[in-house]
This record gives structure tokens, sequence and C-alpha cells, in this order.
């Protein structure tokens, strides 16, 4: 099993950015699993999302202030221009 080691990560603080990804929703200790599989769906299915601004670079993100149902869980994105044609089991996020 091979494992790659990513040496840039960072956290930066970004104004308003559209994303279109996968919200993963899931009790708290399996998120460590759960997220993963995410990214992976989406670097698979990245062809399918339209305007997509980097597609080389995923964003996770989570909402902090607001914990509403609809807000909680984690997001895996990319970032886009424009919403459009969201393909099928995917979400949007701002």
């Amino acid at each position: 099993m091979s494992q790659e080691v990513i040496s840039d990560m960072s956290v930066k603080k970004l104004g308003q950015i559209k994303l279109v990804g996968f919200r993963v929703v899931c009790a708290d200790d399996q998120y460590i699993e759960e997220i993963p599989k995410a990214a992976n769906e989406l670097a698979e299915r990245i062809g399918e999302i339209q305007n997509v601004m980097n597609g080389d670079q995923q964003i996770g993100a989570f909402v902090v202030e607001e914990m509403t149902p609809e807000h909680e869980g984690y997001w895996v994105g990319v970032q886009v221009s424009e919403f459009e044609n969201i393909p099928e089991n995917m979400t949007t996020l701002t």
C-alpha cells in the first residue's frame, strides 16, 4: 500500500467562493473514513462538473457559524465560477 504525503497543506481565509461536490454527513467517528471516499469520488467525476476553476485543487469546507440541518456536515468540492447543471448526487455550497 502506498501513501501520498501532502506537505503543502494550509488554512486560508477566503472571500465568498462557489463549490460543487459532495456533502458528507455521518457520525463523528466516521468522518475520517467518509471524507477520503468523497474526495476519491470527486476526483473520478470532476469531468462532469461545469465551470471548474482549478480542477487540480479540491477544497474541504464546513460551516462554523450557523449549524442548521442544511449546513451540518463537511463538504469536499471544487471551485466553480458559476453553478450550472449540477451533476447527480452532488451539491453546491457558497
